[in-house]
């Protein structure tokens, strides 16, 4: 890595935000995101079983 002088290297570079970092991920905020994953696939599902049963047609090699 390049050598970058320290004075010109501004303190705000290395402080995060304290929303971004606020300490070790707790079970809630790693819950919360495996959640929203999870509400994204069943919305997706939803909205594919939705087209299906508004096409009107059979939608598996059973139905004829």
């Amino acid at each position: 890595p390049k050598y970058i002088p320290t004075d010109k290297i501004k303190v705000s570079y290395f402080q995060m935000p304290k929303d971004q970092h606020s300490g070790p991920p707790t079970l809630p905020r790693m819950f919360s995101a495996a959640s929203k994953q999870d509400n994204d696939g069943f919305r997706a599902s939803y909205n594919i079983s939705l087209l299906i049963a508004k096409s009107g047609n059979p939608h598996t090699m059973g139905e004829n």
